[in-house]
């Protein structure tokens, strides 16, 4: 090493072979690669994520390369397209957008297409217009009290998703967007007759120890990145009931924060089961300024996870829903949750109540 270092010659009266040079080498190479890492880690500055997701594509984001992956619009040659569209000698003009776009798969984005040529191709699936809150009283949903369970975080675990794909179909199902195979799972849940709502993570308190994921809203960063995060989990798997946020978070504290999400939530004619509960009412106070259909969870039955703790719960969502006709409750997949609840839900009807899936409840406002 210092045969190689006085063989490096003097320029300028500087020495080279000085280890301080190399020092500051160093840190400015580490100061670079920091930058690097800061920079690929911005969603919302990235135009081609930005672009596709405000045509509503279905996008994989890899946050360490900064590569996207997804269901794309891309151009397709006429001959192709011919051979696949207009058999019956259709309108020019409907044949011309036929030759243009077509649905593919391909690492790549192309640019934003026209709000019309979007519509042309989605057809029926395209959604208009913004959600509405309906004002209805219980008595006018059921003649009975009603209970909504909703399983959350599932498809981390294939043992415990396996257990609660098992219950009755009544019982909702929550898939965790960081679920590697949540396509799958969220398939097969379909098959089995149960509703599907999708987790959005949020950030928590001492988030750096406590970690929400990559996918999380922060409430340090933009209301662009946040949105453009909250456009990737949508985008995540279809036909999802709505989507909810776990107990635990601390992002929907801010109010300048939470406000963006709900506005977008509405436009894209999304339902929001709040996990956090009543504790905090100043979502609740947001949604309601903006006329936005929240359901908000009243239980979380298996915080504390002994089958004391949990009876105990059980009877107080008998209790709530007897006294306010209805009531939202949230469990985690632990094997001891999952068994109790096999246990109870066979004798919930005996008991006149009735379980519900959450899409019973949801765009309603219950009155008196």
């Amino acid at each position: 090493m210092k045969f190689v270092l006085k063989s490096i010659p003097k320029i300028s009266g500087l020495r080279l072979n000085s280890p301080y040079i190399w020092l500051g080498v160093a840190i400015l190479f580490i100061i670079l690669l920091l930058l690097s890492f800061l920079f690929r880690f911005t969603l919302g500055q990235h135009s081609r994520v930005e672009e596709a997701l405000l045509t509503g594509q279905r996008l994989e984001v890899s946050l360490i390369t900064g590569d996207v992956y997804g269901k794309i619009l891309t151009t397709k040659s006429g001959k192709e397209a011919k051979k696949e569209g207009d058999k019956e000698n259709e309108e020019d003009e409907k044949a011309e957008k036929k030759d243009e776009f077509a649905w593919v798969k391909e690492d790549y984005i192309g640019p934003r297409l026209p709000e019309e040529v979007i519509a042309s191709i989605i057809g029926a699936d395209i959604q208009v217009g913004e959600l509405e809150m309906e004002e209805v009283s219980i008595g006018d949903l059921s003649d009975n009290p009603v209970i909504v369970i909703i399983i959350k975080g599932l498809g981390l675990s294939a043992s415990t998703t396996e257990r609660a794909l098992e219950l009755p179909t009544d019982v909702t199902l929550g898939f965790s967007p960081y679920s590697p195979s949540i396509e799958e799972w969220v398939d097969r849940a379909k098959k089995t007759g149960h509703e599907i709502v999708l987790g959005v993570p949020m950030e928590t308190e001492n988030y750096n120890i406590n970690d929400p994921g990559p996918y999380a809203l922060i409430k340090a960063s933009s209301k662009e990145d946040n949105i453009t995060r909250l456009k990737m989990l949508l985008g995540l798997i279809d036909g999802y009931s709505a989507i909810y946020s776990n107990q635990k978070e601390v992002f929907s504290n801010s109010i300048n924060s939470v406000k963006p999400i709900l506005e977008e939530l509405k436009k894209q004619r999304k339902y929001y089961i709040y996990g956090k509960g009543y504790a905090d009412f100043s979502l609740i106070q947001v949604a309601n300024g903006l006329n936005y259909p929240l359901l908000v969870n009243d239980v979380l039955l298996d915080d504390d996870i002994s089958s004391k703790a949990i009876n105990q719960k059980l009877r107080d969502i008998e209790k709530i829903a007897k006294e306010k006709g209805y009531v939202v409750a949230m469990a985690h997949p632990y094997p001891i949750t999952i068994r109790m609840l096999e246990r109870w839900l066979p004798d919930v009807e005996e008991k006149g109540l009735k379980i519900v899936p959450a899409s019973f409840l949801l765009g309603k406002k219950i009155v008196e």
